[in-house]
């Protein structure tokens, strides 16, 4: 099993001219030799959305902090084997399986 950062994006709410702002959502990711693959439910958001004193939504980038907070519980895993269920039920979501993988085989099969 192996541990890894990985991020998906997400939406922050809106720029003042109404466009859309996407930021990146770091977590760790636990990947067995098969492909499946869990993500830890700790999330780190690289962008923090607040409103200002004239009520316009600012968005901050906290990109290297929100990944150093990452790697500090990824260190927390190295050597770890996740094998108790209610563990995995508890703090880990299941994510699709690694494409190509034995695991992506039968997820789509």
């Amino acid at each position: 099993m192996k541990f890894y950062i990985d991020a998906d994006l997400r939406e922050f709410g809106h720029t003042e001219d109404m466009e859309v702002y996407f930021g990146n959502v770091y977590f760790i990711m636990a990947e067995y030799p098969d492909g499946r693959r869990y993500a830890h439910r700790a999330e780190f958001a690289a962008v923090v959305a607040a409103y200002d004193d004239e009520g316009i939504l600012r968005h901050t980038d906290v990109e290297k902090e929100a990944l150093a907070k990452a790697e500090i519980l990824l260190l927390d895993f190295d050597g770890m084997c996740i094998t108790n269920k209610s563990e995995v039920m508890n703090h880990w979501k299941e994510k699709e399986p690694r494409y190509g993988s034995r695991a992506w085989i039968r997820y789509e099969g």
